[in-house]
């Protein structure tokens, strides 16, 4: 193969699948937006969806609030380079959640906490809740960079896409999604 044969340009079709999948996605940000500006804006409906969610569903959230970009490009290369070892680290959090869902959270739930920060202000007071809940949006900033680079180092060397054109056009969506809600 020469290398012409290698480069792979877009074409306006491929920009235009990448528009309206963002654009779907922006659309059904603001179709939840509009739809739910009426409803009770309190913290505990946001967060916590007024304590009604069924478990399956809050179950389903929680493992998919996990998943992103790094998830689905990483784990196979992991699997690949090293093997099925991996599988005792998704087993090992299937038993950590499974604890942690008979031992701790009915203690949130009795003490109507919506955050582990809250318990760690209750128990230790609120110097300790500042450090962790600093420590973790640190963290959150960092893990948010890699979550948004991944994809978009791969749209760029498959595709040719743009590195930092990839990168402000998923984050301008996904801000505008988040700040709607």
């Amino acid at each position: 193969m020469t290398d012409t044969e290698n480069d792979i340009t877009l074409k306006a079709a491929d920009y235009a699948v990448f528009g309206v999948m963002l654009g779907i996605s922006a659309i059904v940000g603001i179709y939840f937006a509009i739809k739910d500006r009426n409803a009770k804006g309190d913290v505990e409906n946001y967060l916590l969806g007024g304590r009604k969610i069924s478990w399956l569903a809050s179950g389903f959230s929680s493992s998919l609030s996990f998943l992103s970009a790094v998830s689905v490009l990483g784990i196979p290369a992991e699997m690949m380079y090293y093997g099925g070892g991996y599988c005792m680290l998704i087993f090992s959090i299937l038993l950590c959640n499974a604890i942690s869902a008979e031992m701790i959270l009915p203690i949130y739930y009795k003490l109507g906490l919506s955050s582990a920060y809250e318990y760690l202000g209750l128990r230790f007071g609120p110097v300790v809740r500042t450090i962790a809940t600093t420590i973790y949006i640190l963290q959150t900033i960092t893990y948010t960079g890699v979550m948004m680079f991944a994809p978009a180092l791969v749209l760029n060397a498959v595709a040719g896409f743009s590195l930092w054109g990839a990168v402000l056009s998923i984050g301008a969506v996904c801000i505008l999604y988040t700040t709607l809600i």
